[in-house]
């Protein structure tokens, strides 16, 4: 969710903070925190406003307060979620992604290293490839264990562990 100030909204809309302010409270644009607007939902928000005061529809004030205070509840239940480490945001889930990708390259680029002294000596084709196989498969289940994604994600147990011990 990309977040704007409202002096910024307010040059964007033409208008001054303290209509954005008004329209916040009004419920036609969504305000995030102390000074900052939800820029999508703000921004669809003042065209429906608009489009209908353009149309002469009375703007219905009581259902926009509605939405506001829905749409507050699921940021507040998001927020619940990221404390509980139940849901990542996109640059912890970028970050955890990155995290992953590194481990599976080191592994792979570990391959010949570990090969190599294992095929001295080797004449057969098919020895060599079952010693291959035989490491590919090592590396493979390497990967593949919970323990790369603990691995991974161990800042976001971190994370989570710091949240509990502030609660307490």
């Amino acid at each position: 969710m990309a977040e704007i100030k409202v002096n910024q909204l307010a040059i964007l809309f033409d208008v001054t903070e303290r209509y954005i302010q008004r329209l916040a409270k009004d419920g036609v644009i969504i305000k995030t925190k102390r000074g900052f607007y939800d820029l999508a939902g703000s921004v669809r928000g003042y065209i429906k406003f608009l489009r209908d005061a353009a149309e002469g529809k009375s703007v219905d004030l009581e259902e926009q307060k509605k939405r506001l205070y829905r749409l507050r509840a699921d940021k507040a239940q998001i927020e619940i979620d990221l404390a509980k480490a139940e849901v990542i945001n996109v640059d912890e889930a970028m970050k955890a992604w990155g995290q992953v990708v590194m481990i599976v390259r080191s592994r792979i680029l570990a391959i010949p290293k570990k090969t190599a002294p294992l095929m001295v000596g080797i004449k057969r084709i098919a020895e060599a490839e079952d010693i291959l196989k035989r490491v590919t498969n090592e590396t493979l289940r390497e990967l593949a264990s919970p323990d790369l994604i603990d691995r991974a994600l161990g800042f976001q147990k971190e994370k989570r562990e710091r949240g509990l011990k502030r609660k307490k």
